[in-house]
């Protein structure tokens, strides 16, 4: 059948994430290159120290864990931002660019106190505090689901 190296390749190019470690005698920097770019988490060459194995294998599963839990995280944003209403985003993107309520609502044609429950649902509904909260939860919601945050392009 197919080499470790080609089996983890089809499984990464079907979305499946595992921590793998490369262990292998006949080892050359192309094979290494290739299977770190696939998204290996380690790459070794026999022989090799039996603590440090024990140690890369903690580490990978301490970094798979993490990147399941940004996963986690951002699928429950994206969830949030999902429940938002067509009135609330018009708000936030305004809110985003910097404007008062008195402009948004200017520019919506409602009351400023429309303008205060939308702001007050989505903060609700997106489960923040503080205008900072919002801004912050916003710009990064928008940055890793265009792909463009370290987060989202990690392993």
């Amino acid at each position: 059948g197919p080499g470790g190296l080609d089996l983890f390749e089809s499984l990464a190019e079907r979305g499946v994430r595992l921590p793998v470690l490369f262990i292998t005698a006949h080892a050359d920097v192309p094979m290494a290159v290739r299977a770190m770019k696939s998204g290996a988490a380690e790459f070794l060459e026999k022989p090799f120290n039996g603590q440090v194995l024990l140690e890369k294998i903690q580490r990978a599963l301490r970094d798979d864990a993490a990147r399941l839990a940004r996963r986690t995280e951002h699928e429950a944003v994206r969830r949030r931002f999902a429940s938002l209403t067509n009135k609330e985003r018009e708000v936030l993107a305004m809110i985003r660019e910097g404007r008062p309520n008195k402009e948004i609502a200017s520019r919506l044609e409602i009351t400023p106190r429309a303008v205060e429950l939308r702001r007050a649902g989505l903060m609700k509904k997106l489960e923040v505090g503080s205008l900072s909260e919002l801004l912050r939860i916003a710009i990064e919601f928008e940055e890793t689901s265009n792909g463009s945050s370290p987060a989202a392009s990690s392993r």
